[in-house]
């Protein structure tokens, strides 16, 4: 009896090659009306790299396909494919694909992530601590970053650059972890031929924004703590800081700039944007440098988009007990606007800028890495 899976890789072979390529791919993909990143769907299946796709890594990837038992046909092949290719980028919180490869468990995947993500936090937290300082006092441009750094080590050492930083190493960890598994989870239960349907963009948008809540909502007190931790001026423990709030606001207090946070959770489309413009537009070949420069386009693009935002957060978080007003994100807005005006809204930007690169790759290094070592 013929297997119905070799069946559909041959057909996808136009050339007889052994292995699809992109373009016989996308010549699939438009005959039958599905709209899906090709470049995607190929890494997400290519296991040795070589940006074709033979027998062994097809069936490897969709085997599951056959032994559901039911009728296999190009449509339902290209729906699950797309699938694992496509990948939702939230906030600055997250780098990479939030869905696992094709034949990762999730929990490895979530694990690695989170991993990848705490130590780009701790990579790059001098770059953290020079913003949260300059938005909290109204700073911008470079000469302002550089007198931040000679105040910072001048009153704290070099530690004082790194205050605060395993806060939020553990607060991005759980983060990405939670993003992981929440956006999994989510667009499992999305109409099964979503994939298929013109609505698929939304579907895929709002299961990233309901994992990004979620995460955003259990980690958010982490993030109140980290903040204070980073702008005070003496050393408290993370326990301690908790426990000051506390005592001041009670539960309250750790979700203080809670509002902007949610509002600044948004899918990162503009990395698989850049993407397919410079892989179909432009003609250039797929390669790590160049998903490297899309995901620093992306980051810094959608950074610069919300930071507005992130400057309110942390003035609301760090606003003493008596300034009522600063605890309000219309407060925060009003007094931020007239202390410094429109400035003041990215006040801290360029060490924000600075920081995406290498967080950026820190994440997606540590994270290959744990797969590998996870994967033996």
């Amino acid at each position: 009896m013929a297997d119905p899976l070799r069946a559909l890789f041959d057909s996808l072979d136009a050339d007889g090659s052994g292995k699809i390529e992109r373009q016989e791919l996308e010549k699939a993909l438009r005959a039958l009306g599905v709209r899906a990143d090709s470049v995607a769907m190929i890494l997400a299946v290519d296991a040795d790299a070589d940006q074709r796709i033979d027998w062994r890594e097809f069936e490897k990837s969709f085997a599951h396909l056959r032994e559901a038992g039911r009728p296999l046909s190009p449509h339902a092949l290209l729906a699950t494919w797309s699938a694992l290719g496509a990948g939702v980028h939230v906030g600055g919180d997250l780098s990479g694909s939030a869905s696992p490869p094709a034949g990762t468990p999730l929990w490895r995947f979530a694990l690695a992530g989170s991993l990848g993500g705490a130590a780009s936090r701790l990579a790059t937290a001098p770059l953290e601590k020079l913003t949260i300082v300059m938005q909290l006092s109204g700073r911008t441009g470079l000469a302002s970053m550089r007198r931040a750094a000679r105040d910072v080590a001048a009153r704290d050492g070099v530690r004082g650059f790194w205050a605060g930083a395993a806060t939020n190493a553990l607060r991005v960890g759980a983060f990405g972890g939670a993003v992981c598994v929440g956006y999994s989870q989510a667009l499992a239960r999305t109409p099964a031929d979503a994939a298929l349907d013109a609505r698929e963009p939304l579907w895929r948008a709002s299961a990233g924004a309901l994992a990004g809540l979620g995460a955003t909502l259990a980690t958010h007190p982490l993030d109140v703590v980290r903040t204070r931790l980073t702008a005070a001026r003496t050393a408290p423990t993370p326990w301690r800081a908790a426990r000051a709030l506390m005592a001041e606001e009670g539960m309250r207090g750790l979700f203080r700039g809670l509002t902007p946070a949610c509002l600044s959770v948004v899918p990162f489309s503009l990395y698989d944007t850049s993407k397919a413009a410079m892989t179909s537009v432009a003609a250039i070949e797929p390669s790590a440098a160049l998903f490297a420069a899309c995901g620093v386009v992306a980051g810094v693009s959608a950074q610069t988009c919300v930071y507005p935002l992130d400057v309110l957060r942390r003035r609301m978080q760090t606003a003493s007990h008596a300034d009522e007003s600063s605890r309000t994100l219309r407060g925060a807005l009003r007094g931020l606007l007239q202390a410094g005006g429109p400035r003041a809204l990215f006040a801290g930007i360029v060490p924000t800028w600075l920081r995406v690169a290498p967080a950026a790759a820190t994440s997606l290094l540590v994270r290959d890495a744990v797969l590998g070592r996870l994967s033996k």
